[in-house]
């Protein structure tokens, strides 16, 4: 029992011996149940019951060149990101809260530690942060703006402060909730007006409405501006937080390789869905070939645009045939090889990003799923069916990954990725399967947050091998895969 000697109050309770809230595969995720109550003269004049999670977080953010940094740090142990970004769950809202416990779902078996609610988006339900608390996914919360222009002043600041005070009110006591971020890609737009000085695309919103609400109502979390945030004097890939998007050309490209991102918060590669799932949304007569007016209509891209073979399906078709050499004359055969594309360039953004920690912190990869039936990035479509690339993901994004880097000079490396915060023993093997011969096999111990080389195998750039991979941590088994060679394959 604490005085409130005026209409508000700093008190301090001590826990001795707490328990401590953990992200997804770092530790366990334990709630207290706190309930408050405001007396006077020993009558409850009204109380409040809430579940919360204890822990520290910091974000570690340096824009100095060489000197660049993004991290979380949680519990002072630095957290490997390993995420996706979220969008509406359905394009009809009322249908939101009966799709929230199936998608996080889907994230908890992707073993994703990290969900960024992206400006683009509505503010979800009570029940998606209390899912993400009790499952230990942090989330990085946009405010609902993105990808435009917004007044300065005004009626506007009026409703955006009443809407953004109330959010943060909402949110604040949620373990889950990691940073507050003013918007989706409003400093990356502004760049492309080619504006003659910083002021001209400097945001107020982002700059000082939003600043002085988390300051007030939850001063103990961090802000950032805008995502990403571009500074006077950057540009969209030379600041810590990058979406990495390019030329969505071959995805291994240098533009993906060789990313100079400290987080890496949207990267994403087309996949078709499966034509059980076309067909719930495309006549019969329009399924193939995809050149039509129904299959631009599902696209995420303009319906302007894609007639004229410059859309995402057609960008689509474009990687199939730059992948395989060709392009299937049939509808099955093109989905499964598009669904296969996606799958290897989601694998290798993750497993680069994995390769480089810390010089990487982290992906957030687009996204986990659709809002509405059309063709897109999602791993997993609208109707809840999974596209190859969600299970490829499920792997790679393991807690303790054995995988394989690209070749430099005759060899390639074999790397153990631990991101948990105990020591493990890894007992692995490596087989060229088109040959049957082990190539590499043996067993390491790898320290908690660590990554080590566990060896190398002979390789040249353009040979095609299909490496299999076996691993085992503590009797459990475990596997993953790594194609090498250029295209087409």
């Amino acid at each position: 029992e604490l005085p409130a000697h005026f209409i508000s109050a700093n008190h301090e309770i001590h826990i001795k011996n707490p328990k401590l809230w953990w992200p997804l595969g770092y530790g366990e995720q334990p709630l207290y149940e706190v309930t408050m109550s405001l007396l006077h003269h020993g009558v409850v004049m009204d109380s409040r019951t809430e579940k919360i999670g204890l822990r520290t977080l910091q974000l570690e953010k340096n824009f100095t060149p060489g000197k660049q940094e993004f991290l979380f740090r949680v519990n002072d142990v630095p957290i490997f990101i390993k995420g996706t970004n979220w969008v509406p769950l359905s394009a009809l809202h009322s249908q939101d809260i009966s799709r929230v416990y199936e998608a996080i779902g889907l994230c908890v078996e992707a073993r994703c530690n990290f969900i960024r609610c992206w400006g683009g988006n509505v503010y979800e339900s009570d029940e998606f942060y209390n899912l993400c608390d009790q499952h230990g996914i942090l989330v990085w919360q946009d405010f609902a703006m993105g990808n435009t222009n917004y007044p300065q002043s005004g009626q506007f600041f009026e409703m955006i402060e009443k809407e953004c005070a109330n959010v943060i009110q909402r949110l604040r006591n949620h373990p889950c909730i990691a940073v507050w971020s003013g918007d989706n890609e409003v400093d990356y737009k502004n760049l492309g007006y080619y504006y003659p000085n910083y002021a001209s695309r400097y945001n107020r919103v982002s700059r000082e409405l939003l600043p002085r609400l988390t300051q007030a109502h939850d001063p103990y979390r961090y802000y950032i501006a805008s995502s990403p945030e571009i500074p006077e004097g950057f540009n969209a890939y030379n600041v810590p937080e990058q979406h990495n998007w390019g030329a969505r050309a071959w995805y291994k490209d240098d533009f993906y390789k060789n990313s100079t991102a400290k987080l890496i918060s949207e990267i994403g590669y087309h996949g078709c869905p499966a034509p059980k799932s076309l067909r719930k949304f495309i006549p019969e007569d329009k399924l193939w070939p995809l050149d039509n007016d129904v299959w631009a209509i599902h696209s995420t891209e303009d319906i302007r645009i894609e007639p004229i073979k410059n859309g995402r399906n057609h960008l689509m078709r474009n990687q199939v045939a730059l992948l395989f050499g060709e392009v299937p004359d049939n509808l099955s055969e093109f989905s499964f090889l598009s669904q296969i594309s996606q799958a290897e360039a989601l694998k290798f953004f993750v497993e680069r990003a994995r390769a480089k920690k810390w010089e990487c912190t982290g992906i957030i990869w687009w996204n986990m799923l659709d809002c509405l039936p059309q063709i897109s990035d999602a791993v997993v479509d609208y109707y809840f069916n999974k596209k190859i690339a969600y299970h490829y993901i499920k792997r790679v994004q393991n807690p303790i990954l054995v995988f394989i880097t690209e070749t430099e000079g005759w060899h390639q490396s074999v790397l153990i990725s631990n991101d948990t915060n105990e020591d493990v023993e890894v007992s692995f093997t490596v087989i060229d399967y088109d040959k049957g011969e082990t190539l590499l096999n043996g067993k390491r111990t790898v320290k908690a947050g660590h990554n080590i080389e566990a060896g190398k195998i002979w390789s040249t750039v353009s040979n095609q091998n299909l490496y299999i991979i076996t691993y085992s941590v503590n009797d459990k088994e475990y596997g993953n895969h790594y194609i090498t060679g250029l295209p087409p394959l």
